[in-house]
């Protein structure tokens, strides 16, 4: 639902919004400080940690996570003693979280659209988000931490003979749940940025 939102905001907006990698290149430190600096281009915050946030593919992640290019990821990762026992570089990927490149925190999500037939060509495009703070308003029942269920349920009981509805007493019981979450991109300025590429593995 929020990458549907997201690309409808995207396919209006894809002067501001789109950054597409060439057929033949891949996601990289450098897409990632671009897609970086053309936010704060716009003046779009960060999140309140100071990273903007990102969501690419497993196999976008691996073209971002072996750039060995000067200033690529496993360049910046290697040199500090004082991170190495918490190394991506060194340790590999634990969990969902990628890293932080180009002041992107990076998350892995297969949940993320492609495409196929990129650039007129056999390969799939992965979409991978950069988004700032407020780049997306959504709305839902309150439960939206995690491991909170975004859902209310209501059990009514019915005695024997309570209902003149059901004078013979056979509905026992009725449930009724409710579930809400809807989102939109801000549009005054496209707080957010869509980078399409493939990947070298997939």
């Amino acid at each position: 639902m929020i990458a549907t939102a997201v690309d409808t905001q995207a396919n209006t907006d894809a002067s501001n919004a789109d950054i597409e990698v060439a057929d033949g290149s891949y996601l990289t430190a450098s897409v990632a400080r671009q897609a970086y600096w053309k936010l704060r281009s716009k003046n779009v915050k960060p999140k309140d940690n100071g990273t903007y946030f990102g969501i690419t593919h497993s196999l976008t992640a691996y073209d971002l996570v072996n750039d060995s290019s000067a200033a690529g990821f496993t360049d910046l990762q290697k040199y500090s003693d004082a991170t190495a026992s918490d190394n991506p570089a060194l340790k590999g990927i634990r969990g969902a979280r990628v890293g932080v490149v180009g002041g992107i925190e990076f998350f892995e999500s297969n949940a993320v659209p492609t495409e196929t037939h990129w650039q007129s060509s056999a390969h799939n495009a992965y979409h991978t988000y950069v988004f700032g703070k407020n780049s997306v308003i959504a709305s839902s029942l309150g439960k939206t931490d995690l491991n909170q269920k975004n859902f209310s349920v209501k059990v009514q009981n019915f005695p024997a003979g309570s209902n003149s509805l059901d004078p013979g007493g056979l509905i026992a019981a009725a449930a009724a749940y409710n579930f809400f979450f809807g989102c939109v991109a801000v549009v005054d300025i496209t707080r957010f940025r869509r980078i399409r590429s493939e990947s070298s593995i997939g």
